[in-house]
C-alpha cells in the first residue's frame, strides 16, 4: 500500500473511533444519570422490594453502590466524550499528513480507551475501528518517514 492509502485507512478508523466513542459517551452518561436517580429517587422502593425477596441488605450500603455506579458510569463517559474530538481531529491530520504528533496521539489514546472499553462494556464489534487505529497509526506514521 501507498503511504496514502495508509493515512486514509488510518483516518477512517479514527474518525469512525470517534464517532462511535461520542454515541457511547451519550449512552452511559444517560445510564449514569439514571442509575443515579433511580437508586437516590427511589431507594426506599428497591429496598422493599429487595427485602421482600429474602435479601438483607442494609439500606446506605444499597444506596451507596447505587450512587457508586452511576458515578463511575458518568465518569466513563466523560472520558468518552473528551476523546471524540481527538480521535476525530487525529483522524483528519493524519488524511491530510500533517501533525504526526496529534495522531500518535489519537490513535494511542483510541486503542487504550477501546481495551478499557471491552472490560467495561464486553467485546464487540463496535471496538474494532479504536482497537485498529493504534497499530495502523504506528505503521501509518513509519511509511509517513519513508521517501
Amino acid at each position: 500500500m501507498t503511504p496514502v492509502q495508509w493515512r486514509t485507512l488510518t483516518a477512517a478508523c479514527l474518525i469512525v473511533a470517534g464517532i462511535l466513542n461520542a454515541a457511547a459517551a451519550l449512552g452511559f452518561g444517560l445510564a449514569g444519570l439514571l442509575t443515579q436517580w433511580a437508586v437516590s429517587g427511589n431507594a426506599g422502593f428497591w429496598y422493599d422490594l429487595w427485602e421482600q425477596l429474602g435479601g438483607e441488605v442494609v439500606r446506605t450500603q444499597a444506596e451507596a453502590v447505587g450512587a457508586w455506579i452511576g458515578r463511575v458510569l458518568v465518569y466513563w463517559a466523560l472520558l468518552l466524550a473528551l476523546s471524540a474530538p481527538l480521535l476525530v481531529a487525529g483522524g483528519i491530520q493524519c488524511a491530510r499528513g500533517r501533525m504526526p504528533g496529534l495522531v500518535a496521539a489519537a490513535g494511542y489514546t483510541g486503542f487504550v480507551l477501546e481495551l478499557l472499553g471491552m472490560a467495561v462494556s464486553g467485546v464487540g464489534v463496535l471496538h474494532l475501528p479504536g482497537l485498529a487505529a493504534g497499530p495502523l497509526v504506528f505503521v501509518t506514521l513509519r511509511r509517513m518517514r519513508e521517501p
